[in-house]
Parts: C-alpha cells; sequence; structure tokens
C-alpha cells in the first residue's frame, strides 16, 4: 500500500448531492491508494482565495494577522489530500499542541482534506498493530516474568522490546477510540448547551454549577442534614469562594467544548481526524486570536470548488470524505457500537456545513 499516494479531486459522491443515512453507512470506496496514485490536484483544481469578507467585521485587534492566518490556511485547498499514513502519524507520534504554529499547521491540515476511497483491505494491513487489545496488568506481570526467564541476553531484549512495542501500539489504538467517544460526548454537551439561551438561561446554568458542586464529596459531607434554604445560605457565605473557584474551572472545560463545537460546525468529521482538535487543546493552549481565525476562515472559505465537472460545496465535501474515513476507523477500531455512536451523533447533530 502506497502511503504516499496523496490523490487530487475525487468523484462526487462526497459532493453536496448527499446520499441517505443508510448509503452512507454501507459506502465502500471504489479505488485502492494505488491506484489513486496518478489522481494529483493541479493548479487548476486550486480554489480561488478570497480576498473580503463575507460576514461580521472581526472582534478584537489584530485583524490583518487574522486575515493572514485564514488565508494561510485556506490556501490548504490547493494542496493533495492528506494520506491515510497522515492520519495515523498524527495519532501515533507526539503532536505540538500549543501556540499559533500549532494552530495554524491543525487548520491547514483541516483545510486540505482526507483522501477517502480507500477499502477495508488497505485500512485494516494499516491499524493491524492497533487492533490488539492490550494486556490487563496481570497480563503484563506474567508476559514480563516469562521474558526473565530467557537466558539468552541476545533473545532477551528482542521478545522485550517486541512485547513494548506491541503494547503501546495497541494501547493507542484503545485510546484513539477512548478519545473519539469522548469527542462525541463533548460535542453533544457542547449543542445542548448552547440552547440555554435567552430568559431565564444564567438561572438553569447556575443551578448546573452548583449541583455539581454539590455532588463533591467534601461538598456533600459539610451540607448533609440541611434544609435547602440552609444549602443556599452557606453558598452564598462559608461555601461562596470553594464554589467560585470551582465553577470557574467547569467554566473553562466548557469553554473548550464549545471550542471544539465551534470546529466541528467548520469543518465537520475533520475533527476527529487530528488530535489537536481535542477538547483539552481548545483551553489555555489557544492563542487570543484562535476563534476569530476560525470565524475568518468561514467568511473567506470559496462557497464552491469544481469537482468532476460540477461545482460542489467546498466544506461540505471535505467533511463528507472526513466522515467517510470516520465511519471506516470508528467501525474496524471501536465495533458496530462505537460506529453507530457517530452515526446518531451526525443525525442528530449535525454541523452546520450540512445545512
Amino acid at each position: 500500500m502506497d502511503c504516499l499516494a496523496t490523490p487530487g479531486p475525487q468523484s462526487t459522491a462526497g459532493s453536496r448531492s448527499r446520499s441517505s443515512s443508510d448509503e452512507r453507512r454501507s459506502a465502500s470506496p471504489s479505488r485502492s491508494v494505488a491506484a489513486a496514485a496518478s489522481y494529483h490536484r493541479s493548479a487548476s483544481h486550486r480554489p480561488p482565495v478570497a480576498t473580503s469578507a463575507r460576514g461580521s467585521e472581526l472582534e478584537g485587534d489584530g485583524k490583518e494577522e487574522v486575515v493572514e492566518r485564514a488565508q494561510s490556511a485556506i490556501e490548504g485547498y490547493g494542496l493533495n489530500y492528506l494520506s491515510p499514513c497522515d492520519i495515523l502519524a498524527a495519532f501515533e507520534e507526539p503532536l505540538e499542541t500549543s501556540g499559533r504554529e500549532a494552530e495554524d499547521e491543525s487548520l491547514l491540515r483541516a483545510c486540505r482534506g482526507y483522501y477517502s476511497q480507500i477499502g477495508d483491505e488497505d485500512w485494516n494491513a494499516l491499524i493491524f498493530p492497533l487492533l490488539e487489545t492490550f494486556d490487563t496488568w496481570p497480563m503484563m506481570n506474567a508476559t514480563s516474568s516469562r521474558t526473565d526467564a530467557i537466558e539468552d541476553l541476545h533473545e532477551r531484549l528482542v521478545q522485550r522490546h517486541v512485547r513494548l512495542e506491541d503494547a503501546q501500539l495497541a494501547r493507542s489504538g484503545t485510546d484513539m477510540v477512548y478519545q473519539w467517544l469522548r469527542q462525541i460526548d463533548q460535542l453533544k454537551f457542547a449543542a445542548d448547551w448552547n440552547t440555554l439561551q435567552g430568559v431565564g438561561a444564567n438561572t438553569a446554568k447556575t443551578e448546573f454549577y452548583q449541583a455539581l458542586f454539590l455532588r463533591l464529596p467534601d461538598t456533600t459531607a459539610r451540607i448533609v442534614g440541611r434544609t435547602p434554604e440552609e444549602v443556599k445560605m452557606m453558598l452564598g457565605g462559608q461555601l461562596k469562594e470553594k464554589y467560585r473557584h470551582y465553577r470557574r474551572k467547569q467554566e473553562r472545560g466548557i469553554t473548550e467544548r464549545k471550542r471544539l463545537f465551534a470546529a466541528y460546525n467548520l469543518f465537520g468529521s475533520a475533527v476527529f481526524l487530528d488530535p489537536f482538535w481535542r477538547a483539552e487543546n481548545m483551553g489555555g493552549r489557544r492563542t487570543g486570536a484562535f476563534m476569530d481565525v476560525l470565524r475568518r476562515i468561514k467568511e473567506d472559505i470559496p462557497e464552491t470548488m469544481s469537482l468532476a465537472s460540477q461545482e460542489v460545496d467546498t466544506l461540505y465535501h471535505l467533511h463528507e470524505n472526513a466522515t467517510h474515513i470516520a465511519y471506516t476507523l470508528f467501525r474496524l477500531l471501536g465495533g458496530p457500537e462505537v460506529h453507530h455512536r457517530l452515526v446518531d451523533l451526525l443525525e442528530e447533530y449535525p454541523p452546520d456545513v450540512c445545512s
């Protein structure tokens, strides 16, 4: 399998002429990676880079920087799609997630898009080491003891090294599925949280934070036997500072989920193919201009692109490609239950790019 092949425009199967949910679940790619090696994005396929925003004015200072960064990301549409090995390498190798450079590289990857016309056989060959279930600690202990008993130094070194490497890869596959399931719940939380608008929203949020705070073991011990009125007085008195610090911490976590949701609305399923888009990376590691850059990309991005002699929705096409890959990886690594969690998310909480 040629992981270095990064094909250009694909068929219109992933274009705005959308298939049904059942068709998307069972769709299988028609080209192998090797067969697609001759397809490349040429300059003629490169979408024009917008020079003016179509939306509202940007917030805050640094507008020139925001425009420059957004345009640099949009230029990703002129590059070849990312390959399957590009996807897996991002999960298997340490990824820098702090600062402007990490943001710009991830935005560029999202705008480049992913080549999706790859069959299960090719994917299985790539992810085979990730499919192994990692050992429990008793199993690891027993394996280590057996390795200790190998008298030949060379063989002992080889066997221990192989087991260490295999265990790490197996754990990587398990961690990928774990993080995907977390992302799904984080996205659903953010979508539901965003419905708290208008009259009564602040009260609902306060009740949410207080309910969480009152579930803490230390807090529970202090309010046991108290009436609701007494608990309310304690929240405004002796527990006030502790509650305030706790709420701020929870607010930061919710901000991270909301930023992930904003990226999901813009890039769709691509957020599952790049570990940069994990919610925990959307907090203090982000620059002050990051959300403005996301908004600017949405405003300046070409609305359509030429593909197979048709005009298709640019972002929706890339979302469909990413969705096809995500469906495949969720199913192969996590099984049908995990796969259907993604199907349910996209049906119940579709990203804005689908509207």
